[in-house]
């Protein structure tokens, strides 16, 4: 197998990777808005926000936290979608890994999908493939504080992947050895028919010899009987 090619995003809004007591904030923000956005939503508004702040660096750092932060907005989406209701204003860490797998003479792609959320609940791959079903904004995330769990739920995708195919790639054998002693039956069968034939055919051919009137009709006889029984034996081989 070769190693996959983890690409992390943000789940959905915590802010950016500080360090200062600004990112637990703007963590805070990002949630309080959604569900903001969600409630207007719901009410037919518009997804609006006034943000009123007398720090510059307050706003210098608001303005990179809206601009950096990648999220799934499920406010925009038509219609409901049940397994993601829960998430709605959660935040976490979300890995979309690319597997590729050679067996059996085939090459096979998978997508491996690990999140979690900052309140260590996993998601499963359903939830991850619906998110992908909503509008958004994805950027690159660097920082250190990225949860050893993705790498723990890659793990187990790749090998329950690995198991899956081994227990298919057995299921593929055991159909292909069925096939082989069914046509290993069948031609025992056969060759069974064409001995019992030749059986006959020899009894036959010695009565003849045997009741022949002269010595050519009955050396032509036992000719015909050595024939049969050569390809007798070599049937019998």
């Amino acid at each position: 197998m070769k190693s996959p090619q983890d690409a992390p995003r943000r789940l959905l809004p915590q802010g950016l990777n500080l360090s200062n007591q600004h990112n637990a904030k703007g963590a805070a923000l990002l949630t309080a808005l959604e569900i903001a956005f969600q409630r207007a939503a719901d009410l037919g508004a518009a997804r609006k926000a006034i943000i009123f702040t007398e720090s510059r660096r307050t706003q210098s750092y608001l303005l990179r936290l809206l601009a950096d932060s990648p999220f799934f907005d499920y406010g925009a989406h038509k219609g409901k979608v049940s397994v993601l209701e829960p998430f709605v204003g959660a935040a976490g860490w979300l890995s979309l890994s690319a597997l590729t797998v050679e067996a059996l003479d085939q090459t096979e792609d998978h997508l491996l999908f690990s999140a979690v959320t900052t309140e260590a609940q996993p998601l499963d791959d359903e939830v991850c493939r619906r998110l992908f079903t909503l509008t958004g904004r994805a950027v690159a995330v660097t920082g250190s504080n990225r949860p050893a769990t993705l790498e723990s739920i890659t793990r187990e995708c790749q090998s329950a992947i690995a198991r899956s195919i081994s227990e298919r790639n057995a299921r593929f054998f055991d159909a292909e050895a069925a096939k082989l002693d069914a046509w290993a039956d069948d031609m025992k069968a056969g060759l069974e028919r064409e001995i019992k034939d030749l059986d006959k055919s020899i009894r036959e051919a010695r009565r003849i010899a045997t009741a022949a009137g002269t010595l050519e009709e009955k050396l032509s006889g036992q000719k015909q009987v050595r024939a049969l029984e050569s390809e007798h034996n070599q049937k019998r081989r």
